[in-house]
């Protein structure tokens, strides 16, 4: 998957501020250098009207996730938060808390594409209330079915009771690596 070249570290903490506990990106104010004149505007007069509007207001708008412009470019906000705090490009950043909003450091972490996609509610159209496991009419069983690294889709366990079912779906994830905390539901 293409991802897109973040601006440097360096860059982005001369534009941003970060707040690790509230996971709020703020605008700084920006030194004359990062303006020149514009439309019969000189570059302070720039520098003073971008200033006044948006240093110390909140970066982004609010979209399925958090989306804001740097230099004409639009940047997904944790994925600068990412870059911010650690210096490195992200592979995937996943919300432990399911919350695209909420971009506290403590929800963040970076990870490959498979392991975020375990870390998805529970579809809504399943009958058991429970992930990855779902009702055969075929076999008249509950079944457990995981995604397994290297092998895709797999039906691991066939059971008469969803209790049955619940047990066996804790013991494949630990089996296959799931972090159970993430897909407990």
């Amino acid at each position: 998957m293409f991802k897109k070249k973040l601006p440097s570290q360096d860059h982005l903490c001369q534009l941003l501020d970060y707040d690790p506990a509230s996971g709020i990106l703020t605008w700084r104010g920006r030194p004359l250098s990062m303006f020149s004149a514009v439309n019969g505007r000189s570059a302070q007069n720039c520098q003073k009207v971008w200033n006044a509007k948006y240093a110390g207001t909140q970066a982004g708008a609010k979209r399925t996730y958090i989306v804001l412009k740097i230099e004409g470019e639009s940047y997904l906000a944790h994925r600068l938060i990412w870059k911010m705090v650690t210096g490195n490009d992200p592979d995937e950043i996943d919300h432990r808390d399911r919350n695209k909003h909420n971009n506290r450091w403590g929800n963040l972490r970076d990870t490959s594409h498979a392991v975020n996609m375990r870390n998805k509610p529970i579809n809504r159209l399943n009958a058991s209330g429970y992930k990855h496991i779902h009702w055969s009419a075929k076999t008249d069983r509950w079944v457990v079915q995981l995604s397994i690294p290297g092998r895709g889709q797999r039906q691991v366990a066939w059971t008469r009771t969803l209790a049955e079912a619940v047990a066996a779906r804790n013991a494949a994830y630990q089996k296959f690596g799931y972090d159970i905390r993430m897909e407990a539901a």
